[in-house]
């Protein structure tokens, strides 16, 4: 398999989501680690090294742009943003990630960034 060593953090409040990452993930052998809560994503990151990190955007008490500034701040992995309202991402926060992916473009896209990233992770043109 693809990857089989690499890690991957993923944040988003909807359980639904996480969950349908998580399978997708596991169809490619990366390893995951699954969070709810987006203020518990930065000390699990000082603890466990990760490879890439998919973080929602739009999420309740830090959102995944403000995540993606904390993460950048002691991280140099490449992040993914997914979002439904991928135009409402401000380009100040794109700058700072690796890719943005809208949800509504399906697994396909997102499988094709991670896989994209882990092989090279410079950014890809956001």
């Amino acid at each position: 398999m693809l990857d089989a060593a690499k890690t991957i953090l993923c944040v988003d409040d909807s359980p639904a989501t996480l969950s349908t990452w998580l399978e997708l993930l596991d169809q490619f052998a990366y390893r995951t680690i699954a969070i709810t809560d987006p203020l518990v994503a930065l000390p699990i990151l000082s603890c466990i090294p990760v490879d890439l990190a998919i973080l929602d955007y739009f999420m309740p008490g830090l959102d995944g742009g403000a995540l993606a500034i904390n993460i950048r701040e002691q991280s140099t992995i490449p992040i993914v943003l997914a979002s439904n309202s991928v135009a409402e991402i401000p380009d100040s926060i794109r700058a700072l990630v690796s890719a943005v992916v809208s949800k509504q473009d399906g697994l396909g896209s997102l499988i094709r960034i991670v896989h994209s990233l882990l092989r090279d992770p410079t950014p890809l043109g956001r």
